[in-house]
């Protein structure tokens, strides 16, 4: 996958709906993200919005081999994106419905999922026990928003696909 804008439609939902509002949109989640979205600190959308979402591969973003989330934050911020907020990976989700299919359907396997799209948001808690991002993944034909746990020292693939918000975001309000 190549570089891609997407952009992304922000609307009011409780954090008490998503988890409807995803399985009537037939999107799957897995324990972490109900953790995820639990957390006091999640924040909900409180009113409408829009936003420009860019998906960049870390080769995309010059790196030359696999990178931890202190290096990819860094970089992303160095290159004008701004972390993503908790709550964009619920809209992102919405808005990739034609994602790519999964080359494994493996869901848990502690490494990076193929096909997945990342989102480094800034860390809910500081123990990484608990669930620090979420991604989006197709596995099969089902759509998935899952959150996953790791700790500073895990590195991403070179592969792996992560989602930015730009900073020209703002500007996106038709």
């Amino acid at each position: 996958m190549k570089r891609q804008s997407v952009r992304v439609e922000l609307f009011p939902l409780k954090k008490e709906e998503i988890p409807a509002y995803l399985d009537d949109k037939g999107i799957l989640v897995n324990d972490y993200f109900k953790t995820y979205l639990a957390h006091p600190t999640y924040q909900e959308v409180v009113e409408r919005q829009k936003c420009l979402v860019e998906i960049v591969s870390l080769a995309e973003m010059g790196f030359d081999r696999e990178a931890t989330a202190p290096q990819i934050e860094g970089r992303a911020v160095e290159m004008g994106y701004q972390l993503p907020p908790a709550h964009l990976g619920v809209y992102l989700r919405l808005a990739l419905l034609e994602q790519e299919v999964s080359r494994d359907a493996i869901l848990s396997q502690g490494k990076s999922p193929d096909g997945a799209i990342c989102l480094l948001s800034p860390q809910l808690e500081e123990e990484f026990t608990f669930p620090r991002s979420v991604y989006l993944r197709k596995v099969d034909q089902d759509l998935w928003l899952r959150a996953a746990r790791f700790d500073d020292e895990y590195a991403f693939p070179l592969t792996t696909l992560f989602a930015f918000v730009t900073n020209n975001a703002n500007e996106y309000n038709e």
